[in-house]
């Protein structure tokens, strides 16, 4: 067979960049802009806007066991483009939105697409490419969704929704997802490079390829219920849904919060996109540098350190006032981004190194159930807090309480003994 010059495992890396990156700006970044020009025109409540997003996620955390078993079966080009038309459909019909139920309605459409060919799909192919920089890859191809908060918040702010309102900025988005991921995923995307005739990070036979650091699972590979009799699994994925309740609820509502802040008008209030681009970058930077880690030091530790980061970040924005630098902004920010950035390498780098990657479709389906449950309900149940309440102070208190309790948890995991493999 002629030896090719470039592994085609980039290829899958490019491709996968492209699709995180657009899913990134228009299904979550998105989000608290557009609610707030719907805001302006219905007057609706902040939780009644959050609860379209729990909607999204909560549809992606029960459909994600579901999913990665069409994932293992049929593969991630096949659901990537199958889930992204679904996703266009969704963001096209909410351009008509005039009711809540009518709003709420198609936001499941696009949770239902979002779990088909989002973040799950892409970081399985990735994991079938690459073995030994594993982390560092799935780090590199998840600084996507950094990317796509830098380009969408100014995008949004300034050119869609003052230039076309928010009836055609939905058109645009759908645009976004049906020619920024569905040509991708057809033409580009493979799901595994055995059915190339390739091996993993290129090499040249199966003896070659090394497993990456802190791996239990070896060559071998657990079935799903078997993974989820263990501790392990249990942990990985109720900290990690800890982590993403408390830390969702605190992003999808840091705008209302420093805008009820910050006096209307003033230079920070005006200006609150660009501020907020720095959550990106910390992002960003965390996904390369928390994948570059995991492979150096495997994943728990690391897991350890990206929630941490929690802790800053949210006691930072605790204690923000009327007076406070924005300094303050810039270190909550970053370390929110970090923390946020941290979670997409690490989940996947645990599942795989623990429970191989035969069934991990299915397996890491399961986790993300919790996962997704926690970025689902944590915006809402902020919102809920902020209508009741006025302040948002008791929602970083009990962000900061569920963090530790992750931390706590991980910290005393211990690499799952008894498995079921499977050839």
């Amino acid at each position: 067979m002629k030896e090719r010059a470039v592994f085609y495992g980039w290829w899958i890396l490019i491709a996968s960049f492209i699709i995180v990156f657009v899913y990134s700006g228009v299904g979550y970044y998105a989000f608290q802009f557009m609610w707030e020009a719907i805001r302006d025109q219905y007057t609706w409540s902040q939780a009644t806007l959050t609860a379209s997003f729990t909607l999204v996620y909560a549809t992606i955390a029960f459909s994600a066991p579901i999913t990665g078993r069409i994932i293992d079966r049929y593969g991630p080009r096949k659901t990537i483009a199958g889930g992204a038309f679904a996703v266009g459909v969704g963001f096209c019909c909410l351009s008509q939105t005039s009711s809540v139920w009518y709003f709420y309605v198609f936001h499941v459409l696009i949770g239902i697409g979002m779990a088909a060919s989002g973040f799950m799909p892409t970081s399985i192919a990735i994991s079938n490419w690459f073995s030994k920089r594993r982390g560092f890859v799935l780090g590199l191809t998840m600084t996507g969704i950094g990317a796509g908060g830098f380009a969408m918040p100014p995008l949004l702010q300034r050119v869609l929704l003052p230039g076309l309102g928010w009836n055609y900025t939905y058109f645009v988005l759908a645009g976004a997802i049906w020619i920024g991921v569905i040509p991708l995923a057809l033409l580009v995307m493979r799901d595994k490079p055995q059915d190339m005739g390739l091996f993993p990070d290129g090499v040249s036979s199966a003896e070659e390829i090394v497993l990456p650091k802190a791996s239990a699972a070896g060559h071998e590979s657990w079935e799903r219920s078997a993974a989820m009799k263990s501790a392990a699994f249990w942990i990985i994925a109720i900290a990690f849904g800890l982590q993403s309740f408390g830390n969702t609820g605190v992003a999808q509502n840091q705008t209302r919060h420093l805008k009820t802040v910050f006096t209307e008008g003033s230079i920070i209030w005006n200006q609150l996109d660009r501020y907020l681009m720095i959550v990106a970058f910390g992002s960003t930077a965390g996904k390369l540098f928390f994948g570059w880690l995991a492979d150096k030091i495997g994943p728990r530790l690391t897991s350890i350190s990206c929630i941490s980061c929690s802790l800053v970040a949210v006691s930072t924005m605790l204690n923000i006032t009327a007076a406070s630098p924005t300094t303050m902004i810039w270190i909550y920010g970053i370390f929110i981004g970090l923390s946020m950035g941290g979670w997409a390498s690490n989940t996947p780098m645990l599942i795989s190194n623990y429970f191989g990657l035969k069934y991990y479709g299915s397996i890491y389906g399961a986790a993300n159930m919790m996962i997704m449950m926690g970025t689902a309900f944590g915006p809402m149940i902020a919102g809920a807090v902020y209508d009741a309440q006025g302040t948002y102070r008791n929602v970083f208190i009990y962000a900061l309480c569920l963090a530790l309790i992750a931390i706590v948890g991980l910290a005393l995991m211990r690499v799952p003994k008894a498995k079921i493999t499977t050839a």
